[in-house]
């Protein structure tokens, strides 16, 4: 299953939970990915660009983990 577009996942009956944690899992697991390619630089000029345009308060709060 590719779990790269996807927004959101709908489960219902038995085991619904245990499928919607799986769900999430793989995504965290994507986006682990996706910012292992980015050096430390990167992330932090990106971070301070955020931080520029909508505040610190609101970048931290985007910005969690």
């Amino acid at each position: 299953m590719d779990f790269k577009n996807m927004k959101a996942v709908f489960h219902y009956g038995k085991d619904s939970k245990k499928y919607i944690r799986q769900f999430h899992e793989k995504r965290i697991e994507m986006v682990l990915g996706e910012l292992r390619q980015y050096t430390a630089e990167e992330i932090r000029l990106f971070r301070e660009s955020v931080i520029a345009q909508v505040g610190i308060i609101e970048a931290n709060r985007l910005m969690a983990v």
